[in-house]
Parts: C-alpha cells; structure tokens; sequence
C-alpha cells in the first residue's frame, strides 16, 4: 500500500510499491490535473495507474471503476480560498472530506500509513513530515517523499 498525505497546499507520498511482503520498486503515486486537482492513489499498481492517468487527464466523468483494494485522495483546485477535499476507492466512487480528519478539517492521509500520518498531522505534522513518520513506522510505507503544491 502506500501513504497519501495533504494540508496547507502541499499533497505528499511515499513512492515504494510492495507485491505482499516484498518491497517490489518505487513510483509516483501522486497527480495534477490542468484545471488544478491534486490526487494520489494507495492499493494496486494497476488501480493507482488508472487513478493517476484520470487525473491528468482532467478528472473528466467519474473516477475509474477497478474494484479491489484501493485508497483515493482527491483534491480539488481552490474554490474562495478552500479546496475540497474528497476521498474514494477503488469502485470509483469520491465522497467529500475523508473519515480519519476531523469535521471541517483542512488535511487528509490516505493508505496503510493514514493512521500514524493522520496521529502527526493532530499533532501538527506537515504533510512531508507525516509521510516522512508513516515511512519510518510502516513496513509498507517506504522509499523517497514527493510532492506537488498549489
């Protein structure tokens, strides 16, 4: 699996990609749009693919349908100074806000690290930082931190 972090403008990722218990190589988990949604995907390679490829592709229609395990974060470009931000799985389905952030919370983390990331974002953890705890507490969290920010 992975971690998908967001707050304060910056959405951030580990990039190892693991097949069971074997740490499998790493990529980009992460995605812009041209009208300005960040995203990233957790779960299968194939799932996060399709994610990520909608995504640059301007979040046209309905986010992929490809079943299995998969952990979506989705944020929107800004709208009045906030962005919305909108958590999914794998059976394409995005609902706003994600359920491991408080009510009217302005940060989300996604993914098999989303607890220890979502314990240093209360604590007050950049996006970076709570990726960077994920990564160091989690055997399936792992590799470099990337970025993307408004």
């Amino acid at each position: 699996m992975s971690i998908i972090v967001y707050r304060r403008g910056v959405l951030a990722a580990d990039t190892l990609i693991t097949a069971g218990d074997l740490r499998a190589g790493y990529s980009t988990k992460i995605a812009r749009s041209p009208q300005g949604h960040m995203g990233g995907g957790a779960g299968s390679l194939e799932g996060c693919a399709a994610f990520l490829a909608w995504i640059r592709d301007g979040c046209k229609g309905s986010p992929p349908d490809v079943g299995g395990e998969q952990d979506w974060l989705l944020v929107g470009p800004p709208k009045r100074g906030a962005r919305e931000i909108s958590y999914g799985t794998g059976k394409g389905l995005l609902a706003p806000m994600h359920p491991n952030g408080p009510k009217g919370s302005t940060w989300a983390a996604s993914g098999s690290g989303e607890r220890i990331a979502a314990g240093a974002l209360w604590m007050g953890a950049t996006a970076v930082e709570a990726v960077e705890a994920a990564i160091a507490l989690s055997s399936t969290c792992g590799g470099r931190v990337e970025t993307l920010t408004t």
